[in-house]
């Protein structure tokens, strides 16, 4: 049976206009290369943006490079370029070029906390669809793999993974998934099938449909710069009504009117005035 790759293709336009995202597209083409071509019945979901709730009915969201399924499986795969280091407890990864940048946590701490999140999203869907489903009648397997394909093997990175985690070195790209094959024959234990009217490939089609924009997290770092942006603008037009007596805003909604007014009478009031708003 051919194996299925989410998207089915990159184009290179957006190869070029994404070039941070390198080692994540070498990784999508030996997928599509193995799984695709050779047709290794295997489903590749790339790019993937999710949120949920957590068993508090905390929102959470979050973002997996690559979610993949075998037949009874679901695979959660990280990918970091660059030569991946730890250093004290923090990690870094240096660019080809040789620039060295701070990663915000452990490559294996936000492995474990996808493969969580997506674990609680994929039941929910479940249970939507028969409500007797849940992680104890139907124990789905998950693993998570880290894969470093631009860091030779490194023995102090492999100490630090975590029990069950598979890591995958800049040796291991060739043989990638007769790797992830492997530890998954390794890793196998019994399991509790779902019903053949209960697919949980379909219910990640259903969350997953992986596209080529911009991640959840280049999203909330973008509209944080349009309101830093936004609020040093409005903070010099406060300035500049410091010593206006008189004057007249008008503008479409979201541009700000509502801010300088509340902001311009908290100052007067600071200063003894009344105000009526």
């Amino acid at each position: 049976m051919p194996g299925i790759v989410n998207p089915k293709s990159i184009p290179q336009s957006y190869r070029e206009a994404n070039k941070d995202r390198r080692a994540e597209f070498e990784i999508y083409d030996i997928f599509y290369e193995k799984v695709h071509d050779q047709q290794i019945d295997l489903e590749v979901f790339y790019n993937n943006n999710f949120k949920g709730k957590n068993l508090e009915g905390q929102n959470f969201d979050g973002e997996a490079d690559f979610i993949i399924c075998t037949q009874e499986e679901i695979i959660i795969l990280e990918v970091k370029g660059g030569l991946i280091s730890c250093e004290d407890g923090e990690w870094f990864t240096t660019t080809l070029h040789g620039n060295k940048k701070k990663l915000k946590e452990s490559p294996f701490v936000q492995l474990r906390n996808n493969k969580y999140k997506i674990k609680n999203i994929l039941y929910e869907q479940l249970s939507n669809h028969n409500s007797s489903i849940n992680e104890s009648n139907f124990p789905l397997r998950f693993l998570d793999v880290m894969c470093f394909p631009d860091t030779s093997r490194n023995k102090e990175i492999e100490d630090i993974a975590e029990s069950g985690n598979l890591v995958l070195f800049k040796e291991d790209r060739e043989f990638l998934v007769q790797k992830l094959l492997a530890h998954v024959t390794q890793e196998k234990r019994p399991n509790s099938y779902l019903r053949p009217d209960i697919s949980f490939k379909k219910a990640l089609r259903s969350l997953f449909k992986p596209t080529l924009g911009p991640k959840l997290s280049e999203h909330i770092e973008a509209i944080k710069a349009q309101i830093n942006n936004a609020e040093v603008f409005l903070k010099k037009h406060l300035e500049i009504l410091e010593n206006v007596k008189k004057a007249h805003f008008s503008g479409g909604a979201g541009t700000g009117k509502t801010y300088l007014a509340i902001n311009k009478t908290k100052d007067l009031i600071k200063q003894g005035k009344k105000v009526l708003f």
